[in-house]
């Protein structure tokens, strides 16, 4: 209690979002597999491929004040961060313009395509309404509505063989039973699939399958408390089969190897593998996972900084073993552009006082090794947030890398 009360001392900017800094989504993009690019509780942060000589733009500074739930990269290189509004940086996040959403509603969740650098999509709702509209100039403008429904929608995603192929989940909370929107001529028209799942729920578009547009996956989060479910289509979703059902964990990673192997997480130790042919997923060792990504023949994770020694961690066998990529307390501060070192500077002396009072291996060039003044009000937002450390629900920041 006396920690939670000193946390409230705290002006809500300098915290970020509240939670002890943490790794929840990987970005890759195909033209720069050099480049990795970290969504995380205190920003965007870039790294060259060793996962060395990382600096990171402070989340206040995107948004504004409130937390990223969704990164977006567009094959063309521009971000995307979903907030309580859409922002678009075209220059390594020292830049950032806001998008405006259709009169009366916001934005809820984006999608960029990863082959067509102009083409992304965005669900926006209002009070009554959601739809689906198109930008086909990279996010700049969303000109064209594709779906129109009193219902609302959770999420939206196309495939990446078939651009003309849209899905559009939506969850039941009270209203309509859950269902899943689906189109094969790029919005011109829709069918729509009810769910027969338990109520209420939320269903989201964990990912569809880079090879077969009508083969995707879909996660259900029960609101009731009964956890999540991981389910597939291979019909373009007239019919869903359960892969696994966590009824104690949220699942906070999804991933598909080159093989069709299905990589999957729920922040517990170690990564569930389903190999193709598999009937049950496997859990092998390792770290606990908040997020997972295919980059090539490897895995990347996303690893819980208060329980393992690392942030992101890479393997190239599978998930069997998992070595250090980056480590947060060896950042090298704030990106180097004069408008994000002078808006992060507060954000930056704060999440130094964060690390020292964690009394994490600082080796490197952050340059705190002893807590600042006001050590102690740190290590009780420290003790704060390993209470009640803010999860990522979002099954978007889980399946889209």
């Amino acid at each position: 209690m006396r920690a939670l009360a000193l946390l409230l001392l705290i002006p809500g900017a300098a915290l970020a979002d509240g939670a002890f800094p943490s790794a929840h989504q990987i970005l890759l993009q195909q033209s720069q597999p050099q480049g990795l690019r970290f969504g995380a509780t205190l920003g965007l942060v870039f790294a060259d491929g060793s996962g060395s000589n990382s600096r990171y733009v402070c989340e206040p500074y995107i948004t504004g004040g409130p937390n990223v739930v969704l990164y977006a990269q567009t094959a063309g290189g521009a971000l995307l961060a979903l907030s309580s509004a859409l922002g678009r940086s075209t220059d390594q996040g020292c830049s950032w313009s806001a998008i405006a959403p259709p009169a009366g509603a916001a934005w809820t969740d984006v999608f960029a395509d990863a082959r067509d650098p102009a083409r992304v999509l965005g669900v926006a709702s209002s009070a009554s309404r959601t739809g689906v509209w198109l930008s086909a100039d990279g996010g700049q403008t969303f000109p064209r509505q594709l779906l129109d429904t009193a219902e609302t929608l959770e999420s939206v995603e196309s495939a990446a063989t078939d651009p003309t192929v849209v899905y559009a989940s939506t969850g039941s909370n009270g209203g309509p039973t859950p269902a899943l929107f689906h189109t094969t001529d790029g919005g011109v028209s829709w069918a729509r699939t009810a769910l027969a799942l338990a109520t209420p729920v939320a269903v989201r578009i964990v990912a569809v399958s880079p090879k077969d547009p009508r083969t995707l996956w879909l996660r259900a989060s029960y609101l009731s408390g009964a956890g999540d479910e991981l389910l597939v289509s291979t019909d373009g979703g007239a019919t869903l089969s359960s892969l696994l059902k966590s009824p104690q964990h949220q699942l906070t990673g999804f991933a598909l190897g080159g093989d069709g192997t299905v990589f999957l997480s729920d922040g517990s130790p170690g990564v569930m593998v389903m190999a193709p042919g598999a009937s049950a997923f496997t859990r092998l060792a390792g770290p606990h996972l908040l997020c997972l990504a295919v980059a090539g023949s490897s895995l990347l994770g996303c690893a819980d900084g208060l329980q393992d020694p690392y942030d992101v961690g890479q393997s190239d066998d599978g998930g069997r073993t998992w070595r250090p990529l980056l480590s947060l307390a060896n950042l090298l501060g704030p990106a180097t552009c004069s408008q994000v070192q002078s808006a992060c500077a507060a954000d930056w002396q704060f999440q130094q006082t964060l690390f020292a009072a964690a009394n994490r291996n600082l080796a490197g060039s952050c340059g705190c090794r002893a807590a600042a003044p006001g050590g102690w009000l740190a290590a009780a937002v420290l003790l704060a947030a390993r209470a009640a450390r803010r999860r990522r629900t979002r099954a978007s920041t889980a399946a889209r890398p």
